[in-house]
């Protein structure tokens, strides 16, 4: 370790008593780490930071880029951390100053090229890749879910330019999110708020796939395992409801899943004390419309809501896809509403009720008239 000192000198004597009173730049050449360790313990939440196999390199000139670069065992998780920040100084004043970061661990990196205050508060661009998060979360304790295909199970990527401000809000605009071969544009807002925060935005896209049958091609949270029949009482657990507030936009131009095809797609989610408000402004299907709302409220229990329809839909095309039938032709419309209360889905299941009205045009099947125009 080496220590440089500097400071203005003067022969004449006001500048001498000046010089007296300034501050001196203490500048730190390097700092060496080697095989260092140590473990922080939160009392109030319990969770325990342990850093081990410690080599780092540290640097603050008295003029100059502080950095640091480095390797460490952080909770088991390997990472690789490497950050200049150019005008240190800057920073002591109110100012801001240029940073760059780069992490890397195993199954992906994340990067960020901006600037950054103590307030604190930063703007720049970020960049995250990674084809398996499972490393990052085991620090904070946490596992990888089990993300169905289409969704980030084999690769998930961010990049845009990310903002955080004194007031604590946060912005991320211009964000171009990959999950697998899904390709997804982000505009959203973060704020504050006394019992939650508050997400703002919008999410646009050409496509977007619907799980086929739950996480990782597996059985979704709401179907019974091969060993159990009927519908699973497992409780449903609604307490993400609560977890945020939120007002989000959905525009793709295609929604396949299911064995259908939607699409041009426009929805509105609004997310209120744990109550969920699908609003389907307007989805593109077989030449029909789909549009209406769904309900999921968490309030006091589970309940859902449904009041939909479906107007003006070409029949051939929808029952070949849905139930490979390709000899029924016509159009039709449908309108549904259903309500279920339960807390497993053995119990909405069997709660369901609800009216509905089936309308149908001139139509033909096998080359015959089967209902008059």
């Amino acid at each position: 370790m080496s220590w440089a000192l500097a400071a203005d000198a003067s022969s004449d004597a006001a500048s001498t008593e000046t010089s007296a009173t300034e501050t001196r730049n203490i500048g730190i050449t390097s700092i060496l780490i080697s095989d260092g360790s140590f473990a922080y313990i939160d009392a109030a939440t319990g969770q325990t930071l342990r850093i081990a196999d410690l080599d780092a390199r540290l640097g603050l000139p008295a003029d100059g880029p502080a950095t640091v670069e480095g390797t460490a065992e952080v909770n088991g998780t390997l990472l690789t951390l490497a950050a200049t920040l150019a005008a240190p100084r800057a920073l002591t004043i109110g100012a801001t100053s240029p940073l760059d970061l780069a992490l890397d661990w195993r199954g992906g990196s994340a990067r960020f090229d901006g600037r950054a205050e103590l307030t604190p508060a930063f703007s720049g661009d970020l960049q995250v890749d990674a084809t398996d998060l499972g490393p990052l979360l085991a620090i904070l304790g946490a596992a990888m879910p089990d993300l169905p295909q289409g969704y980030g199970r084999d690769r998930l990527a961010l990049a845009g330019q990310v903002t955080l401000t004194e007031a604590g809000t946060a912005h991320l605009r211009d964000a171009r999110l990959t999950l697998d071969d899904t390709q997804l544009t982000l505009a959203l807002d973060l704020t504050p708020g006394a019992d939650r925060p508050m997400i703002r935005g919008t999410v646009t896209g050409a496509r977007l796939v619907l799980p086929a049958d739950g996480p990782a091609g597996g059985q979704g949270s709401g179907t019974a395992p091969a060993t159990q029949t009927g519908w699973s009482r497992t409780p449903i657990d609604v307490s993400g409801l609560f977890a945020a507030d939120a007002e989000i936009a959905l525009v793709v131009e295609r929604i396949e899943g299911a064995g259908l095809t939607l699409g041009p797609v426009g929805l509105r989610a609004t997310l209120d004390r744990g109550r969920l408000v699908l609003d389907i402004d307007r989805v593109g299907t077989y030449g029909g419309v789909l549009a209406g709302q769904f309900v999921v409220n968490g309030r006091g229990g589970l309940s859902v809501r449904s009041d939909v329809i479906l107007a003006g839909v070409d029949l051939n095309p929808l029952l070949t896809d849905l139930a490979d039938y390709d000899r029924l032709e016509g159009s039709g419309s449908i309108s549904l509403q259903l309500l279920g209360v339960g807390n497993d889905m053995a119990t909405l299941m069997a709660s369901l009720e609800g009216e509905g009205d089936l309308a149908l045009g001139a139509g033909r099947r096998s080359g015959a008239s089967i209902w008059p125009a």
